[in-house]
């Protein structure tokens, strides 16, 4: 049954490392997890209720999301811009809405 927490779990065995990947994209790792911890959690029929009880808080975490960076082309920006409805026609030529008074 799919979750609405947990997107997916790994485990590696030879380090007791359970790696966790959420439906928000970040991605934790967890150490010195038992085999048994890791095989319930991935049996669970609830992901977020036996990660709450069994794992969260329990075991050392990093946490190891990617960061996305912006493209340099500029990108981003306009795609900003364009969803935010600016039209480039800002008289301050701030282009943040602040004008002077920030």
């Amino acid at each position: 049954m799919p979750s609405i927490v947990v997107r997916s779990i790994d485990y590696e065995s030879a380090l007791s490392r359970l790696s966790v990947t959420f439906t928000t994209g970040r991605v934790y790792d967890y150490f010195a997890v038992p085999q048994n911890i890791a095989d319930a959690f991935r049996s669970s029929l609830s992901k977020g209720a036996y990660f709450n009880a069994n794992i969260r808080d329990k075991y050392l975490c990093k946490e190891r999301t990617r960061l996305r960076l912006a493209p340099k082309d500029g990108t981003l920006r306009q795609q900003l811009e364009s969803s935010a409805g600016y039209s480039g026609d800002d008289p301050d030529g701030g282009g943040d809405g602040g004008g002077a008074n920030r």
